[in-house]
């Protein structure tokens, strides 16, 4: 049976992992979270690459065929050269910053994401390209990634959280919100919640669905899956009842 590798700093990947099992069931599913080393967002480009080497020759070892990687800041940092590394298909997050760029509204677009990614060549280049058709406005939040890691995903923390990482912005000028780190899907109820319901939110797990499905094809498993963490099995146990809520959430 061809089993597919999904690879996450921590707790956030579980939030594609449930898309795989919901929209892909013909595969099985072995997620490495690398919560021991949580958050990714500010550590060096060298640090990730590291950690992520480890984890994909783990996945390989438990027979894993392929490789997705459902972190956001991992892509950035380590998916060109794990590809140059490791003989599988990988696949990596795709930025959702075009999508939210390709509709007509032309209020401001908030970027959430890790300060890795918002300072990412990749990142940056691809504000460069639309700064003529929109203010965008990067948003970085560590303190976000830290509360999805402690299983806080709803509730007044997150309120105050984003009410601080507002200041300074006029909020009544945004209409749109990228999502850039697979963490924040857990906090896209509390999100909309706070911006109101007027504002667009968008998330690039349905464009990496897509690739992966249009690389792969149709598999020969069951839809089973297994979670490991760096952290241990406590962190193993809490991912369980991330995943089991966010997939009655999704169905």
């Amino acid at each position: 049976m061809k089993k597919i590798g999904v690879y996450d700093s921590g707790m956030g990947g579980l939030s594609l992992l449930a898309r795989l099992i919901r929209d892909m069931p013909s595969y099985d599913y072995i997620y490495y979270g690398d919560a021991a080393n949580a958050p990714y967002g500010e550590k060096s480009r060298e640090e990730i690459q590291s950690f992520a080497r480890k984890a994909v020759k783990e996945l390989i070892t438990l027979g894993c065929e392929s490789l997705v990687i459902a972190c956001n800041t991992a892509t950035s940092a380590a998916e060109d050269i794990l590809r140059e590394e490791f003989d599988l298909p990988i696949f990596g997050m795709e930025p959702a910053i075009s999508r939210a760029m390709a509709s007509r509204d032309k209020g401001t677009l908030l970027v959430l994401a890790t300060s890795f990614t918002l300072n990412s060549p990749r990142f940056i280049k691809s504000a460069k390209n639309f700064e003529n058709q929109r203010k965008i406005i990067p948003m970085p939040g560590p303190t976000l990634v830290r509360l999805v890691e402690d299983s806080i995903v709803e509730g007044e923390e997150i309120r105050q959280e984003l009410e601080k990482m507002s200041q300074g912005i006029d909020l009544h000028t945004v209409d749109g919100i990228v999502l850039g780190c697979t963490h924040f899907l857990f906090l896209e109820k509390e999100i909309q919640r706070f911006f109101g319901p007027h504002v667009k939110i968008y998330d690039s797990h349905g464009d990496t669905l897509a690739l992966i499905d249009n690389g792969l094809g149709r598999g020969q498993g069951g839809g089973s899956y297994r979670l490991i963490s760096s952290a241990g099995k406590d962190r193993e146990e809490k991912s369980q009842w991330m995943l089991e809520n966010y997939l009655r959430e999704l169905r």
